[in-house]
């Protein structure tokens, strides 16, 4: 048949389940290699994340992937552990230091770390290191500046995330040197527990939620107290802070707000109200010198920085409510002032030539050495304003009264004090002074509003000057 002899067709028919099982051996002979390979990584892999000196190589090979050095002083398994029980098990690290090689990036210190051995899948799969629960205890962050960080590369991929279920931070401390213009700044006494916590640490992105505690924030000479964030969560680059408290010079403060772009020069904007404080503590603080204005007021403080703000330019708008507001005058105040003072209806000059205003409302804005009065009114039968600035050297304010007319385009009357602290000048201000432009504000001559509001009388002004207002 086909020109085969029976005997060709005969060998050539026995060939073909040789050539069959050749093929099958070969198959069975990679997947034998394949299974052998996969059981050795798997067996090399479980060495790696599930006992202390393959612990120790994972973390050293994960400090060069992050451009840092690792340093462990020891790993071994929690003494309380059961080998029977995997549920028990426990790795423990001592000592760990982490060195950036590159410049300016931050040094950090564990003294103990505490965590459930970590998931083998996730890690071969997905690149994740991600353990069950961990213990953070003795963490110590030190800044090398105040400056943002910038994002890595990941040269290998060898690690993509870093994954908890849950994160148990005890005593936690971060400090930063002072950096022109900025002052020193940290936190001290950090205790936190977090849930679902991932972080990439090549692109600087954050996952989590949960609640923070600190002992301690300081900023300069500002100090806020047992600071307590009772929901804080974090998506990628942005954070949220609700039901916070803090203490600020004993008084307690509410806090929420956002800090976003965490990772490139972050954003904070965040709001603290306080029912009770002194508004001239709000000034000292900011200046480190005694207030030129007291009383009593309710806060609603609104912080900005960072961002685009420029370095040390941050600031803070602090919204009053002033009861029983004090201006107490200069020794140098002439005594016409305090004369036309004591007349007026709606203000009291005491003993010790200080005046009492009552309520006031108004806004100042706060920056490091410099404080601004935003026009505190005080609304009675006829309106007074206070504003201008206090630095940290000198005061240059003005004390504005206008008895009639509308003080949107009338400037009224008032006293310019300026200078020293210790003894700042005071002489009558111009109207240019008390309202700038109040020229171009005022309606044209010959208008119906003008014929409205123009004065029936005219005659000497209230410092004694025969213009009108």
């Amino acid at each position: 048949m086909f020109g085969l002899t029976p005997q060709e067709m005969e060998k050539a028919a026995s060939a073909v389940p040789k050539k069959r099982g050749r093929w099958l051996r070969r198959i069975l002979a990679v997947l034998e290699i394949a299974v052998l390979l996969t059981i050795v990584s798997l067996t090399i892999l479980t060495w790696l994340l599930l006992t202390p000196s393959g612990l120790a190589i994972v973390l050293e090979r994960v400090g060069r992937d992050a451009e840092s050095t690792i340093a462990i002083g020891d790993v071994a398994l929690h003494p309380a552990m059961e080998l029977q029980d995997p549920a028990t098990w426990r790795l423990v690290l001592v000592d760990i230091d982490i060195e950036s090689d590159v410049p300016n990036r931050p040094t950090v210190h564990f003294d103990r770390l505490v965590m459930t051995p970590p998931d083998i899948q996730r890690f071969w799969y997905r690149q994740e290191f991600y353990v069950h629960e961990v213990w953070v205890m003795g963490l110590e962050i030190q800044a090398k500046n105040q400056r943002p960080g910038s994002k890595q590369t990941n040269p290998s991929r060898w690690l993509e995330e870093i994954r908890a279920d849950h994160v148990h931070i005890w005593d936690g401390n971060y400090a930063a040197p002072a950096d022109a213009p900025l002052p020193k700044a940290g936190v001290i006494g950090i205790y936190g527990d977090i849930r679902n916590f991932s972080y990439n640490p090549f692109e600087r992105m954050l996952e989590g939620e949960g609640q923070l505690l600190a002992r301690e924030f300081y900023s300069g000479d500002v100090r806020l107290n047992h600071m307590k964030i009772g929901d804080i969560r974090s998506h990628e680059s942005d954070i949220q802070i609700a039901d916070g408290t803090v203490f600020w010079e004993n008084q307690k403060v509410l806090l929420k707000g956002t800090i976003t772009d965490i990772d490139k020069r972050a954003r904070v904007h965040l709001t603290g109200s306080i029912e009770r404080a002194r508004v001239e503590t709000l000034v000292q603080t900011a200046t480190q010198e005694r207030s030129p204005i007291f009383g009593n007021c309710s806060v609603t403080l609104e912080v900005h920085s960072g961002g685009e703000i420029p370095r040390g330019e941050g600031y803070t708008e602090a919204h009053v409510r002033l009861t029983n507001a004090i201006l107490p005058l200069p020794k140098n105040t002439r005594g016409i002032y305090k004369d036309i003072i004591r007349l007026l209806p709606v203000a009291t000059l005491d003993d010790d030539n200080r005046v009492h205003l009552e309520n006031m409302v108004g806004t100042l804005t706060l920056q490091r050495g410099v404080v601004t009065l935003h026009q505190l009114k005080y609304d009675a039968r006829f309106p007074i304003f206070v504003r201008g600035v206090i630095d940290s050297k000198t005061l240059n304010l003005w004390v504005r009264i206008v008895p009639r007319g509308d003080p949107a385009i009338r400037p009224g009357y008032g006293l310019h004090l300026s200078g020293a602290h210790s003894d700042p000048k005071v002489e009558r201000a111009t109207r240019d002074q008390l309202l700038p432009n109040w020229r171009e504000k005022r309606p044209r001559v010959g208008s119906r509003e003008a014929k409205t509001n123009r004065p029936k009388q005219r005659g000497r002004g209230l410092w004694g000057s025969k213009n009108r207002q």
